[in-house]
């Protein structure tokens, strides 16, 4: 998160790379929560991706192809 904030505070724009990392860590860890939680029976995948077939689905959207550096710049306390 914090590479991402500076991505985007210098650039305007989130690495597709980092934001499909990110996102396929939010996917597992929310998986994650629900088996622990014991809101599922099956065991979460390890990777991110996006699996139809597992009870939990995390629907992450689409990149955006700029961002407001100035909100970034000023969400870094949040």
């Amino acid at each position: 998160m914090v590479g991402a904030w500076f991505a985007i505070v210098i650039t305007g724009q989130f690495p597709s790379g980092l934001y499909g990392f990110i996102g396929g860590y939010v996917r597992f860890l929310l998986r994650a929560d629900a088996y622990m939680t014991l809101a599922v029976d099956a065991y979460p995948p390890f990777n991110g991706t996006d699996k139809p077939d597992y009870p939990v689905h995390v629907i992450i959207g689409e990149r955006k192809q700029h961002y407001s550096r100035l909100k970034t710049f000023f969400r870094a306390s949040t």
